[in-house]
């Protein structure tokens, strides 16, 4: 058994192969097959394992240099968009140009982003081949059923929380640093239905000296609402946060309108009011925001934002609306509230900056953060990214044509004013729209640094010219930190190619070089020259030649080397009789190999054989013969 253990192990090539030959020979001894299998069974459980090893190589060889379509952003261009303190004071054409330049790219990287929230965000948008922008095809947020975070005699029921949890630099918005200089931030928006009727004096008629300042005729009515005092210079009714008059809102051509009133906290100067104690916050960003419908619905709607129960049946030869029925808006304007707050963290979350408005952070990092330079730049991109998104700045810019209630509108031009009916959490799917588009538009910003989009802002003027670079060694390397995809090209790991390339030539080497080495070792030593004879002989072309010899067929050469060779060159014979029955013979070896075969050959065999076999038991044979002595005969 042992001589069978080593042919198999001289002569197997695989795994399965040595497996399948250890269980044979295991099987194969009758009467001892436990023994035999007890011998086979470390041999048995080296293969597997090697098979394993092998096979679990090969998985992670192949994941280290798999080809991936994340690539860095290289570009010529890197940096923000020029800024303007007061766009509403547009003294000459350079400023005009910052301005136009600022606003269109706002306007039109908001539009994109919201886009890319209908065709990724969705429910089953994720698999649209758009969505193979940014590092990530989507970054999450957790919607919640929250108590109405204002004072409960300004609410109208509820409320919902979107928190984004933490996101991180590197791996949500793909700024390449080290794990340890990564930057994590949040967002929660929670919003909440608002009575505005309470907070209004109802209809007036619009004083004479108000009607010239707002540009209205004489006689025209118009309703306030109250949700703090107006902080606007030269504001003509400081004393209300909103107006609406009535040839707006009878006459406007839009479906929906917008209105807002917001305040920062810590920044006045970007706020336009003061809000009432019932909408006052302490460590939150304040938006107050109005929704004008002019929709018609041909049932009720009892969503609290597009609320409309105002019914109506169209009267005998009325033609004013297509239906017999219609349900117009309950009241004039209805109000969300909204909260927005921020937190930012370093990479082990040890150090977080306060959980409040978004002023309430400085925009240069605080001291006691202790951020290394990498980190500071990586924080004031993040903090601008957060700036960008700020839901104000996303309804001002598209919050009309982004409204998901858009999609139930029956024209855009036919001016038949007419909407399907809406869900009575219509209102929930908007805010919900609204944090989608801002985690898209937080994606698009921090691409947009390192790869700032080109726009031809009119008369061959490119927005590009109004790109600030970076202003200091750090922000500028970031230009280069910046992951994305592109389906036009490939990366993969340089060094887990080499790797891989290099310890195969390894592993090639040593199986072609050990039997040799081991070999020179045993000449040169005389350790183990039985088990160097045994390997040389246990080969498959060696015991070919045995066979051979066996037969008569003679002599050869190249004994001891892996290919043995006949001396004389070109000599013709067989090994294999006329049939199965009986013996074979050197004598036929040599007479069939010249003259082929014949259908008595067979009879003929057998008496040469039995000649040869008496012939053999009677010839004398050596005794004794050392491994030595075999090696000298083997080696002549």
């Amino acid at each position: 058994m042992y001589h069978q253990l080593q042919f198999v192990l001289r002569n197997t090539e695989s795994e399965p192969s040595l497996i399948r030959e250890l269980i044979k020979i295991g099987h194969g001894h009758k009467g001892a097959r436990f023994k035999a299998y007890r011998r086979c069974l470390p041999l048995l459980a080296f293969a597997c394992l090697h098979g394993l090893a092998i096979f679990a190589a090969g998985i992670f060889s192949s994941k280290a240099i798999t080809s991936s379509d994340v690539v860095m952003i290289v570009s010529k261009s890197c940096g923000y968009m020029e800024e303007r303190t007061n766009i509403f004071n547009i003294s000459d054409d350079a400023i005009f140009e910052t301005v136009n330049a600022l606003l269109v790219m706002a306007r039109t990287g908001y539009r994109k982003s919201a886009a890319y929230s209908r065709a990724c965000y969705a429910q089953y948008g994720g698999n649209s081949t758009a969505c193979g922008t940014y590092l990530r095809s989507t970054l999450s947020s957790i919607m919640s059923t929250v108590p109405c975070p204002f004072d409960q005699k300004i609410c109208e029921g509820p409320g919902i929380a979107l928190d984004t949890g933490f996101l991180r630099s590197d791996l949500d918005l793909g700024i390449n640093t080290r794990p340890e200089d990564r930057i994590s931030a949040k967002k929660v928006l929670t919003c909440a239905p608002l009575a505005g009727e309470k907070y209004t004096d109802g209809w007036l008629l619009l004083p004479a000296e108000l009607a010239d300042i707002v540009g209205w005729p004489p006689g025209t009515m118009w309703k306030g609402y109250k949700f703090g005092d107006s902080i606007l210079e030269g504001d003509p009714a400081p004393d209300y946060s909103m107006q609406l008059y009535e040839n707006f809102y009878k006459n406007g051509d839009m479906p929906y309108t917008f209105m807002a009133a917001w305040a920062y906290l810590n920044n006045n100067t970007e706020s336009n009011f003061n809000p009432i104690p019932e909408l006052q916050f302490k460590d939150s960003d304040i938006l107050v925001l109005g929704l004008v419908n002019r929709m018609s619905y041909r049932n009720p709607v009892r969503d609290p934002w597009f609320n409309a129960q105002n019914c109506t049946n169209r009267t005998e030869g009325q033609l004013s609306s297509p239906v017999q029925r219609k349900c117009s808006s309950t009241n004039a304007v209805s109000f969300l509230g909204c909260k927005e707050q921020y937190q930012f963290c370093t990479a082990d979350e040890t150090q977080c900056s306060p959980y409040t408005g978004l002023y309430g952070i400085t925009a240069e990092p605080d001291l006691s953060l202790n951020l290394n330079p990498t980190q500071k730049v990586v924080f004031q991109l993040f903090w601008k990214m957060m700036w960008g998104v700020q839901l104000l700045y996303q309804l001002g810019f598209i919050g009309r044509e982004n409204l998901a209630a858009n999609e139930y509108l029956w024209d855009n031009g036919f001016q038949f004013g007419i909407s399907a009916e809406l869900p009575d959490n219509q209102w929930q799917m908007e805010v919900a729209n609204w944090m989608n588009t801002t985690l898209a538009t937080m994606q698009r910003t921090a691409l947009a640094y390192a790869r700032p989009p080109e726009f031809d802002l009119g008369s061959g003027i490119s927005s590009l010219k109004h790109i600030i670079p970076p202003q200091t060694p750090e922000a500028e390397l970031l230009c280069h930190k910046i992951k994305a995809r592109s389906k036009a090209h490939i990366s993969f790991s340089v060094l887990g190619f080499f790797l891989n390339l290099g310890l195969g030539l390894l592993i090639i080497t040593i199986n072609l070089a050990l039997p040799k080495t081991v070999a020179f070792i045993q000449k040169r030593t005389g350790v183990g020259i039985h088990k160097r004879l045994e390997w040389i002989e246990s080969s498959g072309l060696q015991l070919q030649r045995m066979a051979a010899e066996g037969r008569g067929v003679g002599p050869w050469e190249g004994r001891d080397k892996d290919v043995p060779r006949l001396v004389e060159y070109g000599h013709v014979f067989s090994l294999t009789g006329s049939s199965l029955k009986g013996r074979w013979s050197r004598a036929e070896s040599y007479g069939l190999g010249a003259r082929g075969l014949k259908e008595d050959d067979g009879e003929e065999a057998d008496e040469v054989e039995r000649m040869e076999m008496l012939a053999w038991r009677k010839s004398p044979r050596p005794q004794n013969v050392s491994s030595d002595d075999r090696v000298r005969l083997l080696d002549r």
